[in-house]
Formats: structure tokens, C-alpha cells, sequence
């Protein structure tokens, strides 16, 4: 995956620091999964073929210089609907009692 600044997140309605990285499409452009980790908060597998997500643990994935490693699939494990969204090209979720927005 790589890593890139295309993205903001917030939480709670406050931008954090937040690393996102994009997973390269195996054969559509809609099966790319991001993968998000927010300090402090969680780490996530966005996919963008339905809209979905499913936190992840951080012993699921390796982060790297400019980029990070997964350690088994990316599409493999439960993914729940995303909130609806309020504005475009933004995921929005709840966990652990915060609603996590991610911008796109």
C-alpha cells in the first residue's frame, strides 16, 4: 500500500493526524481498499466498492517509510456499512464511541 496526503481525517468533528495509505485495485478501479490508522483512536480498512469498513488490528499490517504491508488479505474479514455520508467523497464511522470521518 501506499502512503499519501490525499486525505484528512477527523474525529468528532476535529481534524487529527492521521496516516492514509491506498491499496493498489487487483482488476477494477473500485476494488481499492485504504487502509487508516489514527493514533490513539483505531485503524481501518475503507473499501470503495461498497462503501464499506472494518477495524483492523495493528497486528494485521506493517507500516513502512512511504508506505505499509498487510499481512493477509485486505478484503478478507467482516465490513459493516459505513454511516451515511453528509458531503462527497468522505467516509464516515462510528467506533468506540466517536464518529470518524475521512475525506477524500
Amino acid at each position: 500500500m501506499t502512503k499519501g496526503n490525499f486525505a484528512s481525517v477527523l474525529v468528532d468533528d476535529r481534524t487529527v493526524p492521521a496516516d492514509v495509505y491506498i491499496g493498489n485495485p487487483t482488476y477494477y478501479e473500485s476494488d481499492a481498499i485504504s487502509l487508516v490508522h489514527v493514533p490513539r483512536v483505531g485503524d481501518y480498512f475503507l473499501n470503495f466498492d461498497d462503501e464499506s469498513y472494518r477495524e483492523i488490528s495493528h497486528h494485521e499490517f506493517v507500516r513502512l517509510p512511504g508506505g505499509a504491508w498487510t499481512l493477509k488479505a485486505m478484503d478478507d474479514g467482516q465490513f459493516s456499512a459505513a454511516l451515511p455520508d453528509l458531503n462527497i467523497n468522505e467516509f464516515r464511522l462510528r467506533s468506540h464511541g466517536h464518529t470518524v470521518i475521512v475525506q477524500f
